[in-house]
């Protein structure tokens, strides 16, 4: 089946539901949020019963400037009230049933489970599935759903599919740039997307703590591998400290693959009885397998996964992971 017919096709059985609900993943992102918020804006405009939220608190700062984010909510587990034979339970972004809201693993009839995403690793869950992993962004794919459908592209709508794209994309710098997202932002251009405005919004809210949170996870870089790892890490009475959230290192493993050398980035966070990992890598270096090998998985330059450590034992695990996977050359897919 070729993209534009799967995409007629998902856009025709999205159609046949009055209610949407939308979830995204834990820990939710710029892609997520972006593209979920615009798929509610469409979904009312269809005339849709339609709700949305994550296992996780919306963060910061799309909370702030994406269209129908007051009415994100954060759930525990799903609903029960949604599983029913009239709904549409979309996941989008999300590449396994464990990152999103509790019980999706269970299934969900008589609802209908959609899953639409780019990741490469994605477990391929649900009823009806959409995955194509050469997208920069489910953002984009969303975008190309839209024009499937003959959605009306509010500007609210291209906002959040802006905002998904050039997050998930480094701003067209990472590898994962497609010549469609650049033709997919020339289009938000030409219906009103300001970038400017949208940068500042993204990218200019940062406090003073959170520079001293970034200022300590900076002081802490170590190299590995012959200098072609960079890590560092943050525990919870750094976050306590300056009172900050632990959104506030969003951007920050993408730092570290910026030093003079290095081809891949970790960031390990303290959070609670777990540990977070966030690894990015540059070039044609992938992590994605470091991450599966850990339980996580990912992008091939912009991975995570959780470990079930104290933060000094998860730093052991890593360093021992990193000489085992990196004693030979980098892989590339």
């Amino acid at each position: 089946m070729s993209k534009a017919s799967g995409l007629a096709r998902l856009a025709r059985t999205l159609a046949l539901f009055p209610c949407w609900r939308i979830l995204v993943h834990e820990r939710p992102d710029g892609d997520a949020l972006g593209g979920g918020s615009a798929l509610v804006c469409w979904g009312k405009a269809l005339g849709k019963d339609v709700s949305w939220g994550g296992p996780d608190p919306i963060s910061p700062p799309y909370d702030a400037f994406l269209s129908m984010s007051c009415e994100y909510r954060a759930y525990k587990e799903l609903p029960m009230e949604w599983l029913r034979d009239d709904t549409a339970i979309i996941v989008i972004d999300t590449s396994a049933p464990s990152r999103s809201v509790k019980g999706i693993e269970n299934g969900v009839s008589p609802a209908t489970l959609i899953n639409i995403d780019h990741h490469g690793d994605n477990t391929r869950f649900g009823d009806v599935v959409y995955v194509n992993d050469e997208a920069s962004a489910t953002s984009e794919i969303l975008w190309d759903l839209a024009e499937a459908g003959e959605w009306r592209p509010c500007i609210e709508a291209c906002i959040g599919i802006y905002t998904g794209i050039v997050t998930d994309c480094g701003h067209f710098t990472y590898a994962n740039t497609t010549p469609n997202a650049h033709r997919v932002a020339a289009r938000l251009l030409e219906l009103g997307v300001k970038p400017q405005e949208l940068d500042e919004r993204i990218n200019s809210k940062s406090s003073v703590e959170e520079l001293h949170l970034w200022g300590k996870a900076y002081s802490r870089v170590a190299l590995m591998a012959g200098g072609r790892v960079a890590f560092t890490w943050l525990s919870d009475d750094d976050f306590q400290e300056l009172g900050v959230s632990r959104y506030s290192t969003e951007g920050l493993a993408n730092e570290l693959v910026k030093v003079n050398g290095v081809d891949v980035g970790m960031l390990l966070t303290e959070e609670g009885d777990d540990v977070r990992v966030s690894f990015r890598a540059k070039g044609k270096t992938s992590v994605r397998e470091l991450a599966q090998r850990l339980g996580g998985g990912g992008h091939p330059q912009a991975a995570a996964c959780r470990l079930h450590l104290s933060l000094s034992d998860a730093i052991d695990l890593i360093k021992e992971e990193v000489e085992h996977l990196y004693a030979r050359p980098f892989a590339s897919n």
